[in-house]
């Protein structure tokens, strides 16, 4: 509309002021038969077309100031612009003008401020589920309103906040931009915050101003003018997705913007923005895909601050299901069938994949809020992903679709064969040309030593199964699939190719190929074929004895073809899930445990099978809500196993349904319930409609006589040789209403059982053991007996047990068995076999002249625990029934914990953990037996070394293994007890290591020892005087095996020690020297310290000095000068006759060390070096160098070692050579120096070829040479070539050999335990 203007009278000099307020424009005013006197000023406030752009920004900013009143209110009006433009959002199926709200989507996601480590980053990449989310637990998190605080430095000017395809960072900056403008975020911090979005700037082709570039609406123009002007240090500009940017390297580093009014390109703009050359106040805020991370870091203006997007931890995947869901019921139990399928929660951790899960669930959720309707496969849901990815994450891809996910299938294929995560970049490169545009792979900056390094994987393991599987479809790939699938035939199953055989199968899918059609990739028919092939093979060959996790992987594939409703009988082409079922036939699952999609898999598979033979569900964690999924399906059993747990009054009704009627029902378990009465009953009557019962177990809420009644009658009708229990619930446990805690009724043979059974507390304190009992009769068992029996236990439950009135209630219990004229057998358990209990069974044996077996069980039976432990065997009842006449036609068995101890042994049930008692069983045979193991051959803590001091006296042998923290008076003890003789067969003291102190005492006390087997001692540091002392123990004492100390785990980086071991040990008529220095036990550290081995004629050596050189090279192991001191005083001692060295690097230093050793000490016949594993060390020269004599003959060998690793095609290499001559100082030089290449090259590449030529020219070239033997993989054509030209070329070679075996490190002849071998003891 036009502006109101007011003119001046007629006449009147003056201005004509006319400007447009905010939203308005100004028309030109018209001259029509006026005459305008004075000067006119045109104020525009407007964002004009791009070729008014320079004059209007500029007349703008040399305007007259906006008024404070102004400047608020146009704030507020941009605020309530951008909520207009963020509050909604569209999602990527959403129809024309269907939108969502953008706070019922956006969940916080996992934000981190620090680069991951390699090992961190591959368990993530690994793990599954729960694992996955708990890796992820460990990083620092961050929050968005934290990124521009500070942080113990300066307050970042840039911040990066860096994450991959769909992981939420373009939803973020919306978010940032709604909360802002709503008053939830940086109200404090920032006046204004201005949104770019990289991906709409590529299409700007016309040049702009700075003002221009940054404002969102012609509107704001003045507003954003200001706000710059006056105070730049309030704005934040978020720039979304700089990795989607096409402009090259050169046209952003080639900018020249200097002020906000000259056009320039936006590329140029935009530089200059990053870089601070222009609004240099204000604060940036830029996303990127790792891809571009790099580049961004070094354009972007400073200080920086880096974060990264990780996607949804485990709570925001649950927060995420919530808000989509609207409805935590539902949410939850969305979630729960995510959750039971570890692969497709790990992806939710994904915004994106998390958004299709919870679309592909909307259907469902609207119309069946229980979700009985099956699961969508993963397989699906990947392609879906991969979809998404492709239509909206892949602008730009210089390849074709087809082309791309052929490259990523190539590379996914080679890591699963390798087992390999992360790639470098140059093998990555080599496949995909176009690593910025591709959303599917991750970058990872990783430090290696001095050096940072590119690494990529793919978002997740599961992401490379399945493009492992996808490369498989691809032109049909039937040699590849038949290659994969008969590494399944034998023993040696290669596990971690599973999930990509599943995938095939979801790719083998009809619905998933219409999909992977409209991606145009080919139809994976022909490989479908193959796939059922090989599974009814599969089914066949192991029906009798499927393993647990390949019963599941059947099943989970089956379900990924996923073949739509069960099929008719009336179908021209039977279904392959239908024919893979029939071919199964008995369907076992004992102990599988089984999750909800599990069952959902299972009930699938299960009604596409037109009838179930034998299906077995014990222990599979079937509770109520699983049992209602599966109860169509189990229904139609003919013979059936079933366990369930988690049983409610309300779900009797869906366990009846289950089980149907005429059924051959071998089992029935419901535990951890609480059923009533009333379900008992009605579970009774169904069991009796059935063909046959055989084991029945209910959990119960009480225990009643009208129960005990019930089930008496059930098993003399329905129960043939099986028996019938209910018990009271672990959640309920004893109400004191109840008669006992559980009842066994049933038959066995001919004879009547009846089993009754009183919970104790197994609690480590606790001295209650309670009291189990079953008895068998020749008779059938009346309702009379039941009761008495009941009434008299029930007596028990009221007293306190070793109370007169529990022994009073127990003796007539007793009494009354011996009461009954046709008592068989009798079975008893409570805690400990005492002389009273000894007497009882005496008495009833005595009394009941029908009585063939008794049967003693020392236990605890605690509910509460849902566990059974062992008691004690007092000697005091075992003596007892050892000594007393017995009719000889009753047999008494026991079992139980019996204490080993010769003096004191263990009397009281809390002791029963000590590692003194252990477990027996005897029986008239073994009652004769005293002692089955030696009293102290195991392993004690403090606790029980100081009861065993006092009585090691009285023992022959002594074998002593302490796992405990021994303080100086603890030695002292221990030293007394020893005493002196030769009882002493082995010491060894684990934990905590002893002073320095303690450790002399000690071996000064083992000194006076004649002979011992074995010392092994951790200390807290090793001094000269304990060696020494050590030394003197060794030489004035036999020994058997060794002795030795070593540093205890919490000392083992002790700076003050001379080393982190040493052991002696004597081997025939030789003396064996092993010292270690261990720097780092981590699993992740490449520097594992040095091992020195020696062989000597003698112990009588300088120790000492041998010592003091090795604590030298603590610092250095390559100093040269420490080096050839070592082997100095190795050269010194008499009667040296072998070296091994274990070292972190190899290098020409030690390698002139060893030759020298070897050239002057006479008694030596070799010295050889290796690295602690084969891919240590890229600097050593080799993995093991070897130098010898033999008589007038000298050997040399010189081994770099393969690559163990599945899917390796590293062989390794080993050459030994046998010379008439010396070696020299110069042929060593040449050797070493030729072999070193070897160790980086590519074997099969024509550089390793062309190494290994030149290393064989050399060695024809030695005149001394007489014996040769090459160590590889293979024997090929090549090798056999160069070994026939080494025979015509070297006239003094007498035999050559060619190793065909994996080269692997050769081990040293001494053999002293290592310091990992005793610490993991």
């Amino acid at each position: 509309m036009d502006s109101p203007s007011q003119s001046p009278p007629s006449g009147a000099s003056g201005e004509v002021n006319i400007s447009a307020v905010a939203g308005s424009h100004v028309s030109a005013p018209t001259q029509s038969h006026n005459t305008v006197q004075g000067n006119i000023s045109n104020t525009s406030h407007l964002h004009l077309h791009h070729h008014q752009h320079h004059h209007s920004t500029r007349d703008s900013a040399i305007a007259k100031p906006i008024q404070e009143v102004d400047l608020i209110q146009m704030t507020c009006d941009y605020k309530k612009w951008i909520c207009s433009q963020y509050e909604r959002v569209q999602e990527y199926n959403s129809l024309p003008c269907e939108d969502v709200a953008l706070t019922d989507r956006y969940t916080d996601l996992l934000i981190v401020q620090k680069h991951g480590e390699e090992e961190q980053k591959k368990r993530e990449i690994s793990f599954r589920g729960e694992s996955f989310f708990s890796a992820r637990e460990t990083y620092q998190s961050t929050t968005v309103d934290q990124f521009f605080g500070p942080d113990g430095r300066d307050v970042p000017k840039a911040v990066i906040l860096q994450g991959h395809s769909g992981h939420g960072k373009s939803f973020t900056v919306k978010k940032i931009m709604l909360d802002w403008a709503s008053g939830n975020l940086y109200q404090d911090r920032f006046e204004l915050i201005l949104h770019l979005r990289c991906k709409e700037l590529n299409h700007v082709s016309v040049e702009r101003c700075v003002i221009d570039f940054v404002s969102c609406s012609q509107t704001f123009t003045p507003l954003i003018s200001q706000k710059l002007k006056d105070s730049p240090q309030k704005v934040l500009v978020l720039i979304d997705g700089f990795d989607e940017l096409q402009f090259t390297m050169s046209e952003i580093n080639n900018s020249s913007v200097t002020d906000h009014f000259t056009p320039a390109p936006v590329e140029a703009i935009l530089s200059a923005l990053l870089k601070g050359s222009v609004l240099s106040n204000c604060f940036l805020l830029v996303t990127t895909r790792p891809t571009a991370a790099d580049t961004l870091s070094k354009l972007l203006k400073r200080p920086q601050r880096y974060t990264e997007t990780l996607g949804f931890s485990e709570k925001g995947v649950e927060k995420y299901f919530e808000k989509f869901c609207q409805d935590e019921q539902v949410a939850e139990k969305a979630l729960s069938r995510v959750k039971a399928n570890e692969t497709l929660f790990t992806s939710c951790s994904i915004p994106v994949l998390c958004w299709i899960v919870c679309t592909v669930f909307r259907k469902q959720l609207k119309e069946n809020s229980e979700m009985n309707n099956g699961l969508e496969t993963t397989t699906s849901i990947f392609v879906d992903f991969v979809s998404t990815l492709l239509e909206h994450h892949c602008q730009g891809l210089s390849q074709p679709v087809p082309t791309l996910l052929r490259s990523l299938g190539q590379l996914a294929e080679r890591g699963m064969l390798e087992q390999r995560v992360l790639f470098e970049k140059e093998s990555v490169e080599s496949k995909i040309s176009d690593l910025g545009s591709v959303p599917f792979l991750c970058k990872f900056l990783l430090k290696k030593k001095v050096r940072k390094k590119e690494m990529f994987s793919f978002m997740h393991l599961s992401f490379q199964e399945f493009f492992t599987a996808l490369y498989y479809t691809f032109d049909q790939n039937e040699e590849k699939v038949e290659e994969l699938l008969k590494s399944f035939q034998g023993d040696e199953m290669k596990s971690h190719l599973l999930p990509v055989i599943q995938f095939l199968f979801g790719l083998s899918n009809r619905e998933v190929m219409q999909d992977l059609e409209h991606l145009k990739l080919p139809s994976p028919s022909s490989i479908r074929r193959q796939l059922e092939e090989w599974m009814l093979g599969l089914i066949k060959r192991n029906s009798d004895s499927m393993k647990a996790g390949m019963t599941l992987f059947i099943l989970h594939c089956l379900y990924e073809l996923h073949e739509g409703k069960p099929c008719e009988d009336n179908h021209e082409e039977t279904p392959f899930v239908r024919r893979a079922m029939e071919a199964w036939g008995v369907m076992n699952f004992y102990s599988i445990p089984l999750t909800r999609t599990d069952c959902w898999v299972l009930l699938y598979c299960l009604q596409c099978c037109p009838t179930i033979k034998i299906l077995n569900l014990e222990k599979c964690n079937i509770t109520a809500d699983k049992l209602r999924m599966l109860q169509p399906a189990l229904s139609r059993c003919e013979e059936l196993g079933l366990a369930v747990q988690d049983l409610s009054d309300e779900d009797v009704d869906v366990l009846i349904s289950a089980l149907g009627k005429d059924k051959l029902l071998y089992q029935l378990y419901v535990d951890h319930s609480s059923l009533s009465e009333e379900s008992v009953q009605q579970l009774l009557s169904a069991l009796s409609r059935q063909k046959s019962v055989g084991a029945v177990m209910l959990s119960v809420r009480t225990i009643s006589f009208s129960t005990a009644e019930r089930l008496l009658q059930f098993s003399r009708t329905q129960m043939k040789g099986h028996m019938v229990v209910v018990s009271l619930s672990m959640e309920t446990g004893p109400d004191g209403q109840s008669l006992c805690s559980g009842v066994l009724l049933g038959r066995d043979q001919d004879n009547s059982v009846l089993g009754i059974a009183h919970y104790g507390d197994s609690s480590p304190e606790s001295e209650t053991s309670g009291l189990q009992l079953e008895f068998h009769l020749s008779s059938e068992l009346s309702s009379t007996k039941l009761r008495d029996t009941l009434h008299m236990f029930h007596q028990l439950t009221h007293s306190a047990e070793n109370s007169p009135e529990y022994d009073e209630c127990v003796d007539a219990l007793m009494a009354h068995l011996s009461s009954l004229p046709d008592l068989m057998k009798v079975a008893l358990s409570t805690g400990c076999l005492t002389e009273i209990w000894a007497n009882r069974i005496l008495t009833l044996i005595h009394t009941c002249p029908q009585l063939r077996e008794v049967q003693f069980g020392a236990s605890i039976c605690d509910s509460s625990r849902g566990e059974e432990e062992r008691g004690l065997l007092l000697e005091e009842g075992i003596c007892l029934l050892q000594e007393a006449q017995r009719r000889p036609d009753c047999t008494i068995s026991l079992i139980g914990k019996r204490c080993c101890l010769p003096v004191d042994p263990c009397t009281r049930l809390q002791d029963r953990k000590l590692r003194c008692n252990i477990l027996v069983e005897m029986d008239e045979k073994k009652c004769a037996l005293k002692e089955s193991v030696k009293p102290t051959d195991y392993r004690l803590s403090a606790e029980e070394l100081r009861k065993l001091l006092p009585k090691l006296s009285c023992c022959k042998q002594i074998k002593l293994k302490v796992v405990a923290d021994l303080s100086d008076a603890d030695v002292g003890d221990l030293v007394s007890a020893l005493g002196e003789g030769d009882t002493l067969h082995t010491l060894q003291l684990f934990s905590s290591g002893l002073s320095d102190e303690g450790l002399q005492q000690l071996l000064r006390a083992l000194s006076r020892q004649a002979t011992i087997g074995k010392v092994e001692l951790a200390v807290q540091t090793i001094t000269l005087p304990a060696a020494c002392a050590l030394q003197r123990l060794f030489q004035h004492t036999q020994i058997g095996e060794h002795v030795g100390v070593y540093l205890s785990r919490e000392d083992i980086r002790a700076e003050d020690s001379l080393c982190s071991s040493i052991f002696l040990t004597r081997e025939k008529s030789n003396f064996m020297l092993a010292v270690n220095r261990c720097r780092d036990l981590s699993p992740e550290s490449e520097n594992s310290g040095l091992l020195l081995r020696a062989e000597l004629e003698t112990a009588d050596i300088a120790l000492e000095e041998v010592l003091r050189r090795f604590h030298l090279l603590k610092e250095n192991t390559g100093h040269d000068e420490h080096v050839a001191g070592l082997f100095s005083v190795l050269a010194s001692l008499p009667g040296l006759k072998f070296v091994e060295i274990i070292v972190d690097c190899l290098t020409i230093g030690w390698a002139n060390s060893m030759l020298s050793l070897c050239n002057t000490c006479c008694s030596l016949d070799g010295v050889c070096m290796n690295l602690p594993k084969p891919t240590d060390s890229a600097e050593s020269l080799c993995s093991a160098y070897g130098l010898g004599r033999d008589g007038t003959l000298f050997r040399l060998s010189v081994a770099h070692y393969r690559d163990s690793s599945p899917g390796s095609e590293t062989s390794g290499l080993e050459i030994r050579l046998i010379l008439s001559s010396e070696v020299s100082d110069t042929m060593q030089r040449e050797i070493l120096h030729m072999f070193h290449p070897l160790r980086h090259l590519a074997e099969n590449s024509p550089e390793y070829d062309e190494c290994v030529d030149a290393l064989m020219a050399h060695l024809s070239s030695l005149p001394d040479l007489m014996r040769l033997c090459v160590g590889t993989n293979f024997l090929t054509e090549i090798w056999a070539k160069r070994l026939l030209f080494l025979i015509n070329t070297c006239p003094r070679l007498q035999a050559v050999w060619n190793l065909h075996k994996d080269l692997q490190p050769v081990p040293g002849t001494v053999h002293c335990p290592t310091l990992p071998e005793i610490l993991n003891r």
